[in-house]
């Protein structure tokens, strides 16, 4: 029995496990190990695996001695991988944004915010730039509205004024060449930001945008009558005109915003919330007098 164990292959195999050095009897059997360069490759598939003087291939003893060592990463992506939890990839790249505030078109949101303190000038400067759009449009304007932060008293602001135009209908072919004629420019901005719970059609949101297209800063909104985005102007300037605390609060948001340094489309991002909670507000206060477009 102990002569069968004894030769027993699985016995022989156990007793050598562990052995270091011990020559397989096919060892001379075994697969080339990959080498850098095609060449190097094909000598070892020549030889097994051995040059022609019966050493290794020099691409598989460079292999070799590279084995066990992790390759160098340039000293900039090295710091950020030693940065990085691990399992965790490389955020995307942010995309680039360009946000439209119900008050303020944004054609070039890359711009810096700049708040100032509000002048009073801006009611008599409205005024003029009215008469101006009146006589450009004639019927087609069925109201001119001063809108936004220059038109509530008290209210730090952007030095530019925004203008609402109501129309009956956003006929672009028949008012951007007369807004053209006054020195405004279309800015190809269609859709109003839209409050959170809004229901309806988006094209209740629509609008055409123009901008003055030099001297004094002027933003012209053109809204359809009746439409939610043209009440909301409204509502918004006639209740922060009313409300002196919620004007307060609103000043003291704008001019943090700004005092971060960031452009026009991040400070529309962040300020738009902020608008729809005073919204809110404007709403319940609107049921409560009775307020309506008039």
């Amino acid at each position: 029995m102990q002569d069968r164990v004894e030769g027993h292959p699985s016995v022989d195999r156990l007793r050598n496990r562990g052995r270091r050095g011990v020559q397989r009897p096919d060892a001379a059997r075994t697969l080339p190990r990959p080498c850098h360069s095609a060449d190097s490759r094909c000598e070892a598939i020549r030889t097994g695996g051995r040059s022609a003087r019966g050493q290794a291939s020099p691409g598989c003893a460079d292999r070799r001695e590279e084995r066990g060592t992790r390759r160098q990463l340039p000293a900039g992506r090295e710091q950020r991988r030693q940065c990085r939890p691990i399992g965790v990839a490389s955020p995307p790249p942010r995309p680039r944004r360009q946000a439209v505030h119900v008050a303020a078109g944004l054609a070039e949101p890359d711009r810096r915010v700049i708040i100032v303190e509000p002048k009073a000038s801006w009611p008599s400067e409205f005024d003029a730039i009215s008469r101006s759009l009146r006589d450009a449009l004639g019927p087609l304007a069925l109201r001119i509205d001063h809108i936004g932060s220059t038109a509530v008293p008290g209210l730090p602001a952007k030095d530019l004024i925004d203008i609402q135009v109501t129309v009956a209908a956003l006929d672009r072919a028949r008012l951007a060449p007369a807004l053209a004629r006054a020195g405004f420019v279309d800015q190809d901005i269609g859709q109003d930001h839209r409050p959170p719970g809004t229901t309806g059609p988006d094209d209740d949101w629509r609008k055409l945008f123009f901008q003055a297209g030099s001297g004094r800063p002027v933003n012209v909104h053109v809204r359809m009558a009746g439409r939610p985005n043209q009440r909301y102007a409204l509502l918004f300037r006639d209740y922060l005109r009313a409300h002196p605390e919620s004007a307060a609060a609103y000043a003291n948001l704008k001019r943090a915003l700004a005092a971060l340094g960031i452009d026009r489309g991040v400070y529309a991002d962040v300020k738009d919330p902020a608008c729809d909670l005073i919204f809110i507000a404007a709403q319940a206060w609107a049921v409560q007098i009775g307020w309506g477009v008039r």
